[in-house]
């Protein structure tokens, strides 16, 4: 559910990148708790809010494309989002996510600069080795490439990142456990490498809305020069299965180190919600 809902590209590891000032302060540890979250039969694709991904057979449509629009604001800036996914299944337990966005970043003050462009290109394979049984959770993992395609060094990564890593899912009843493990190898040698470590519980409040809360920690793993800090993120969303193809979400997210977000989303699927 969380790891390609529209909410998250962050994602749900795969997060829509901040220019160098905001990706510093998003590495750290961080809380989404109480977020809303719609499903009927199956569950949704990637994420544009949500870092927590979901095993792979939780996703058995073909094919799913989303986006939608993320606001944040700092001390210094404004940044407007427009993120699009696309994800596809090859089989029940294999699949391939790409994922961009379209960046706008507002300088409030002389310490930062104006600028709009194409964020970096994300891509990432998921495989899921041990399938879910009745006392044994579903286990994948996970790679990926961030490639520095961005038009402006403000918006990108300088050099190619590359993560890896494990993807726990377990349900029990209407309540849904997803854990994730991921590392994350900066390009920068200025930023250090990172272990994200998205706990997620979702709950099946009616058939067409959950209520989860997701835990986001983030650790420095060596490298890099200096700390990244750990501000605490509180994000509240809901999310409407407005039909067996369409998924409409929105959210809001507030960081204890002052910034906050406001993300809305929406999910195509082409084989429909069995």
């Amino acid at each position: 559910m969380f790891e390609r809902s529209t909410l998250a590209v962050a994602a749900t590891k795969v997060v829509t990148r901040l220019r160098p000032t905001l990706r510093a302060r998003t590495r750290s540890w961080g809380w989404l708790v109480l977020v809303w979250l719609a499903t009927a039969a199956s569950a949704s694709a990637q994420s544009n809010v949500f870092r927590t991904r979901k095993s792979a057979s939780s996703t058995v449509l073909p094919l799913v494309i989303g986006g939608g629009f993320e606001y944040e604001s700092t001390s210094d800036e404004r940044q407007y989002d427009v993120p699009l996914f696309l994800q596809y299944s090859f089989t029940e337990t294999f699949q391939a996510t790409l994922e961009s966005s379209l960046t706008r970043i507002d300088a409030k003050n002389s310490n930062s600069t104006s600028v709009t462009g194409l964020d970096d290109l994300e891509t990432s394979f998921e495989y899921e080795f041990l399938r879910e049984r009745r006392y044994r959770p579903a286990v994948g993992m996970l790679a990926g490439v961030t490639w520095p395609t961005a038009t402006d060094p403000d918006i990108g990564v300088p050099d190619p990142e590359s993560f890896f890593g494990l993807i726990v899912s377990k349900e029990f009843g209407f309540t849904e456990l997803d854990l994730n493990v991921i590392y994350t190898h900066a390009g920068d040698p200025e930023e250090p490498d990172i272990i994200e470590m998205p706990m997620a519980l979702q709950y099946s409040l009616t058939r067409v809305v959950d209520l989860a809360a997701e835990v986001v920690p983030t650790i420095d793993a060596g490298g890099g020069v200096g700390g990244n800090g750990s501000p605490t993120e509180y994000t509240l969303g809901v999310v409407w299965h407005t039909s067996d193809f369409w998924v409409l979400e929105s959210g809001v997210t507030y960081k204890d180190d002052g910034t906050w977000q406001l993300t809305f989303g929406w999910e195509y699927s082409f084989g429909g919600d069995d």
